[in-house]
């Protein structure tokens, strides 16, 4: 006969495990930077709604980390939310974005960092999102597992 109780207990270690996994490999500690095309223009925020002080945006070539924008601002003043991201143009990049070069946005504030490297296509005069994966631009369509993991 089956245990609930082991059965629960096993639940409850993998959604663990699983948590943990996502946690140990994300790139930076705090999370990712969400970007969203908005105006067609590209607009970040976080999904962390509790922090508070002042907060720095980058934006880098990750090639060879020159930065190219950069905004600072307080979290009372301007939270950076999917209903108010903030816009690209606001860290005043000192050129336009290529299509398909890899690009980096860093967010700190304090001990939480939270970043993304993305790409840029244009098609039809609007502006895309792309990953960057592997040292290569791509749409990623994401597993089932992925999905799942986003979950929690």
């Amino acid at each position: 006969m089956i245990n609930p109780k082991k059965i629960v207990v096993a639940i409850f270690l993998f959604i663990f495990a699983v948590s943990y996994a996502t946690a140990v490999s994300r790139q930076y500690s705090s999370g990712e930077v969400n970007i969203q095309v908005k105006d067609n223009q590209l607009c970040l925020y976080i999904d962390n709604t509790d922090l508070n002080g002042k907060y720095y945006i980058h934006l880098f070539k990750p090639n060879n980390m020159i930065t190219i924008g950069s905004y600072s601002e307080d979290f009372s003043k301007n939270y950076p939310k999917k209903d108010q991201c903030i816009q690209l143009s606001t860290l005043k990049p000192t050129q336009n974005l290529i299509e398909n070069e890899p690009y980096l946005v860093v967010l700190e504030a304090g001990r939480f960092i939270f970043g993304k490297k993305f790409c840029v296509s244009y098609e039809n005069r609007k502006i895309f999102i792309r990953d960057f994966n592997s040292n290569r631009c791509e749409t990623i369509k994401l597993s089932f597992w992925q999905k799942i993991f986003n979950f929690f």
